[in-house]
């Protein structure tokens, strides 16, 4: 177990800064009320994009609000699991060296 921990966090150290911005960026664009680009260009057409509400959705499952996450949108159930594949599966079947300290 403690192999596992120590591959996943080499694994993964490379990409922590971009990680913790990707994830203010999301949070800073949804507890300002930002709309996002895609959405100022099909907004007027009258068109929903098939990721609208995905961040309210992610807010309602951090609270453990399964049903308000789905109404919100149900694509969000699909997408953290292929999040959680990609932080805790991937790193296992990765061909890369990782050197232990």
């Amino acid at each position: 177990m403690k192999n596992y921990f120590i591959r996943l966090w080499a694994y993964h150290q490379r990409f922590f800064r971009l990680y913790l911005l990707v994830l203010m960026a999301i949070y800073g664009i949804y507890l300002l009320h930002l709309p996002t680009p895609i959405s100022l260009i099909l907004k007027p057409l009258g068109l929903k994009w098939w990721s609208a509400g995905l961040t309210r959705a992610s807010v309602r499952l951090l609270r453990l609000d399964w049903q308000g996450a789905w109404d919100y949108n149900p694509l969000i159930y699909p997408l953290v699991v292929y999040i959680l594949t990609y932080f805790f599966l991937f790193p296992i079947f990765s061909d890369k060296k990782i050197i232990e300290k």
